[in-house]
């Protein structure tokens, strides 16, 4: 058939401009579609019968299939994350009606398998790292926290975050933690939380990780006599062999061609500070440095732990700061080790400044250990406000305090004769389950004696033994120490005896409890006679003990007896007796008219007369009417005083 050359060029323009306007009408219904989904009225299929047949078909086909792929990779995900924006703006809750997540099918209901991150919707705008590091921190180790942020304005600030976040976890277990989060209101609105399907990106991280651990398998397997050392080292320290320990480190290793590595170093630093060889464990610590060792948080503590045992409070604050800068971070035990090396500094202040610090880092965990070691330094010196104030302070970082805390709270109370404060917290301690020991009812029955409250002295030890603690020497030794500071010595000497019918056999401290108050009560012979009880039960007499019976003695004017037992202690030469002892025995002469014996007292005792001695015996040469020897005594006292 012959072709018209005219007819066919109008065909070719009539197939040309119907191509063109049907594939304007079909862009058109395919960007509708995707601004306004079905509701446009517009639907659009590869097989729509809006599309014309034959060449101009393909034509439109061939348009609309090359326009959809880039507007649904590069459009499609911009409107809805923009449809998102706006929806979470109107809703306050952070939820839209019929919302679905970001998952297939309309809801989850089963976990996927090894799931790590959540995906955290219905966030506001101003929402930061911080924010989710609050809500989530609790659940578990954080790894990695995605904020996608909107667009930069035309001023280039940062448009805020698109409403959702994911949050990745280091297990499996804290993202099940952070599920129940579900519904916690941040910033004024309530999250919605589901789980997040791993992406691409992750699965090609979790190769390359799994890849680089095929790696290190294949390496060749380290030195096995390496470990036994190790092992052998640490072995050697908990028996209290550290000289052995050290040999294995510093001579059995090298040789046998063992290089130590850094595991060898911290078990010898260790096993010398727990042995109580402190300096060698600092030594140990500089000679790896010497040889190229980096060492490790375990390793700067256990160097800091070396300094709390030898005092060096100064040295340990340097270790911290070298700890610093070499990129380790301090934990809970490198902070306790050193706030006690500032306790034993009497460094309070210091130390409490040192827990600030310590609370303040996210990274540590605080503990109780923690804690009892700043509340110790307190109680070194009285400060029970502070004690009482750093036991509120680990109730609201949520800190359970221990046995041991409440102790040192207690003692701090103890060293002032703060019994409310004491008994409070021993009533607290009941509450939350704790059984006090005898140490701890000893500290609190002291606080009650130092006070004047006798009475409930009493009643703590009757509690004491109803709850079935045993009393010790130091618990009978305290009650009579109370009744003895309340005027109660008869009551004091009781209780000497109830603790031998209990079968406690008295110390030292409880002879001298029990002599304190029979020289309160004025009952010297019972004071002479528990001096003798001592002596015949094996135990040496100190000089508090014999202060109490010189004391006793002398106020009843038993000079003889005094002078006696005074030459008694100079025959044996111990126990040093103080100056207070000879002031006493120095009056009770004066006020007996016995000058001569006074003077010879002080004159016994040559260079360890002190002005304190020499000045009771003045006063007691002038009651005596020797005035112009007690004028030549306060001349010759004067003159040393200004010559020195």
């Amino acid at each position: 058939m012959a072709v018209d050359p005219r007819r066919g060029t109008q065909q070719g323009s009539a197939g040309a401009a119907v191509c063109s306007s049907t594939r304007f009408v079909a862009l058109t219904s395919l960007l509708a579609t995707f601004l306004f989904g079905q509701a446009s009225g517009f639907v659009l299929s590869p097989a729509a019968s809006c599309f014309p047949q034959g060449r101009a078909g393909l034509c439109v086909r061939s348009s609309a299939s090359a326009v959809w792929v880039p507007l649904r990779r590069s459009v499609l995900p911009g409107l809805r994350a923009q449809e998102l924006g706006s929806s979470l703006q109107r809703e306050p809750d952070g939820r839209r009606e019929g919302a679905k997540p970001f998952r297939k099918g309309d809801e989850q209901t089963e976990k996927p398998e090894g799931c790590i991150t959540v995906f955290v919707r219905g966030l506001q705008g101003t929402v930061t790292r911080e924010d989710l590091v609050e809500v989530f921190g609790g659940c578990g180790k954080i790894t990695r926290i995605a904020i996608p942020q909107k667009q930069r304005t035309a001023d280039q600030s940062n448009g805020g975050a698109r409403g959702f976040a994911h949050v990745t976890f280091a297990d499996t277990d804290s993202c099940d933690k952070a599920m129940e989060k579900s519904g916690t209101n941040l910033k004024g609105r309530k999250l919605q939380i589901l789980w997040a399907e791993e992406s691409g990106k992750e699965r090609k991280q979790r190769a390359s990780e799994s890849a680089a651990l095929d790696r290190r398998t294949r390496r060749p397997p380290a030195d096995p006599r390496v470990s036994a050392s190790n092992q052998k080292i640490t072995q050697l320290g908990r028996d209290g062999e550290w000289a052995a320990s050290l040999a294995v480190l510093a001579e059995e290793m090298p040789a046998e061609g063992v290089i130590p590595n850094l595991v060898s170093y911290n078990a010898a630093m260790s096993a010398l500070t727990n042995n109580g060889q402190w300096r060698r464990a600092l030594d140990v610590f500089e000679k790896a440095r010497e040889k190229g060792v980096k060492h490790d948080t375990i390793g700067f503590s256990a160097a800091i732990s070396a300094c709390n045992k030898g005092g060096m409070w100064r040295r340990g604050l340097e270790l911290l700061e070298e700890m610093e800068a070499a990129g380790r971070d301090p934990n809970e035990y490198t902070y306790t080790s050193l706030i006690a090396a500032l306790d034993k500094g009497g460094k309070v202040d210091k130390a409490l400044e040192l827990l600030e610090t310590a609370l303040a880092r996210k990274s540590l965990k605080p503990n109780a250990y923690l804690f009892t070691a700043a509340i110790h330094a307190c109680e070194k010196q009285g400060r029970w406000h502070d004690a009482l104030g750093l036991l509120e302070r680990m109730d609201k970082v949520g800190v359970k305090p221990s046995l041991q805390t409440y102790s040192a709270a207690i003692s701090a109370c103890e060293k002032v004769g703060q019994a409310k404060p004491a008994l409070g917290l021993m009533e607290r301690m009941e509450r939350e389950g704790l059984t006090a020991d005898v140490i701890l009812y000893s500290a609190a029955m002291s606080a009650c004696g130092k006070a004047g409250q006798w009475e409930s002295a009493e009643r703590l030890l009757e509690q004491m033994v109803a709850r079935g603690v045993e009393p010790d020497v130091i618990a009978y030794s305290t009650l009579i120490n109370a009744f003895q500071l309340g005027g109660q010595w008869a009551r004091a000497l009781e209780v000497f005896g109830d603790m031998e019918k209990a079968g406690v056999t008295p110390n030292l401290i409880a002879y001298s409890a029990a002599i304190h108050a029979c020289d309160t009560a004025g009952e010297w012979r019972r004071a002479l006679g528990l001096l003798e009880r001592m002596k015949a039960e094996g135990l040496e007499p100190d000089a508090v003990a014999y202060n109490y019976v010189l004391a006793a003695l002398s106020r009843a004017g038993r000079l003889d007896s005094v002078l006696e037992l005074l030459q008694e202690v100079k025959s044996k030469g111990k126990p040093r007796l103080g100056a207070s002892t000879y002031c006493t025995v120095v009056k009770a002469c004066g006020d007996n008219g016995e000058w001569e014996t006074a003077l010879g007292v002080v004159t016994s005792m040559g260079a360890e007369a002190d002005d304190q001695v020499v000045r009771v015996l003045i006063t007691a040469l002038e009651k005596n009417d020797q005035h112009e020897m007690a004028k030549q005594m306060r001349a010759k006292l004067e003159a040393n005083a200004a010559s020195a």
